[in-house]
């Protein structure tokens, strides 16, 4: 039996909570390992609506992580928390070296910023909550998302 998968979930401050606490959920639902990066935090994330996270462990320096030791990285949106991520140099080079090894890289709502920071994937397919297409059309192939409204 092979070794048990193992996942990176980047949160800051302004991280859509549900973006966020719904991944790590369903990963550890399926038994995955998870582990919570907090960037550019101090002991939590206060998300998008006010609720906090503790991240399991909080990065100061992204140099001392190894992406070959994710099987993916996974970045939840929240505008705030997404520009946050996708500023940080260190997250970038992360994203970098797990893309050219060949690791998933999931970006959810505003997360793709990350993906563009990085300036990986460039010429494939991305998508994002439909506010952030034309910053994400520059490069990408974007794929628009629909939505279903219903009335209540």
């Amino acid at each position: 039996m092979g070794s048990q998968k193992k996942v990176l979930v980047l949160i800051a401050n302004g991280t859509e909570e549900m973006e966020a606490v719904i991944s790590i959920d369903i990963l550890r639902r399926a038994q995955i390992e998870v582990l919570v990066a907090g960037v550019e935090v101090d002991e939590f994330a206060t998300c998008n609506r006010g609720v906090n996270i503790k991240p399991d462990l909080i990065i100061k320096d992204f140099s001392s992580l190894d992406a070959s030791a994710y099987d993916a990285i996974i970045i939840p949106g929240g505008l705030k928390g997404a520009e946050t991520i996708s500023s940080n140099a260190g997250v970038q080079s992360l994203l970098s070296s797990a893309y050219k090894s060949g690791k998933i890289i999931a970006a959810i709502c505003a997360g793709p910023f990350a993906i563009k920071a990085a300036g990986i994937n460039k010429g494939g397919k991305i998508t994002s909550y439909q506010t952030f297409k034309e910053e994400l059309e520059n490069g990408y192939v974007y794929v628009a998302l629909f939505f279903i409204t219903f009335k209540i």
